[in-house]
């Protein structure tokens, strides 16, 4: 998938006891909790699991072991990466078909939750400092970040994504880069600017049959969001504000927004 060569010699799995993590990578050696080597009988889900805490290890040695990110603001990039990674490859390369399912029923529903607390934050962390940083790589930098990456991932096809991946290793191999350096690549390979991706005014799609009392309810709960109803031609519908998909933190909002107005007005949005 990444269009570039394992980076190492040779690639070493230890499964520590008691470990505090689920797993920690370093160049050629992915450190796992020993709950992973299983000493009874172990159910289908727990096996998909490790497939999964086993995928990601090995796709950061990509993300963080041949392109490691330059200061701690752009961790998020790799880890989130390697998630959406270690879902969609389990899924597709092992007998493990329902990762992607596993994700949108119990990882997803997790940035959610963290995003409508009042400590919620961008996925693109701008920490001063270590401590900032580290304080702030939670579901949302996980599990957020993994939804716009599969979504840039679907935009772009899974062939313009290779070639962006192997032109940001190839230029960045053994060395450091940032989220600017990760975009420039998708760019050329793209033939088109990505910034805009990372600060996108992309609307929030409500259908026309929506009743008017949900959309003035949705824009009451919601007035920093932008509302596009679709299957209506005139213009003057539409009402844009800014939504940067990346840089804010009202993303799960949005996405809570039906089962909100369902609860208030008891009735979901039309499909």
């Amino acid at each position: 998938m990444f269009g570039v060569a394992y980076p190492f010699d040779k690639l070493d799995q230890v499964f520590a006891p008691e470990f505090s993590v689920l797993s920690l990578d370093h160049p050629a050696c992915v450190l796992l909790r020993e709950q992973y080597l299983f000493s009874s009988a172990a159910t289908a889900s727990e096996r998909e699991t490790r497939a999964v805490v086993l995928a990601h290890g090995i796709s950061l040695q990509w993300l963080a072991g041949l392109v490691t990110n330059r200061w701690w603001d752009d961790l998020w990039l790799g880890q989130a990466f390697a998630d959406y990674m270690a879902h969609r490859i389990t899924s597709e390369a092992t007998r493990f078909p329902g990762p992607p399912t596993t994700f949108a029923a119990r990882r997803k529903g997790q940035a959610y939750v963290a995003d409508q607390r009042p400590s919620t934050h961008p996925v693109s962390l701008a920490g001063p400092d270590v401590q900032t940083v580290l304080l702030d790589l939670d579901r949302i930098s996980y599990f957020k970040a993994h939804s716009a990456l599969r979504q840039l991932a679907t935009r772009i096809g899974d062939e313009t994504l290779r070639a962006g991946l192997r032109t940001y290793f190839t230029r960045h191999a053994y060395g450091t880069a940032t989220f600017a350096d990760f975009l420039a690549a998708l760019s050329e390979a793209a033939g088109t600017d990505m910034s805009g991706w990372a600060d996108s005014t992309a609307p929030v799609h409500i259908g026309a049959g929506a009743s008017i009392p949900f959309i003035a309810t949705f824009q009451e709960l919601f007035p920093e969001a932008t509302i596009l109803v679709t299957g209506v031609e005139d213009p003057d519908t539409r009402a844009h504000a800014p939504n940067e998909s990346l840089h804010m933190g009202d993303f799960a909002r949005v996405c809570l927004a039906e089962a909100l107005l369902l609860a208030k007005l008891g009735e979901p949005p039309a499909p």
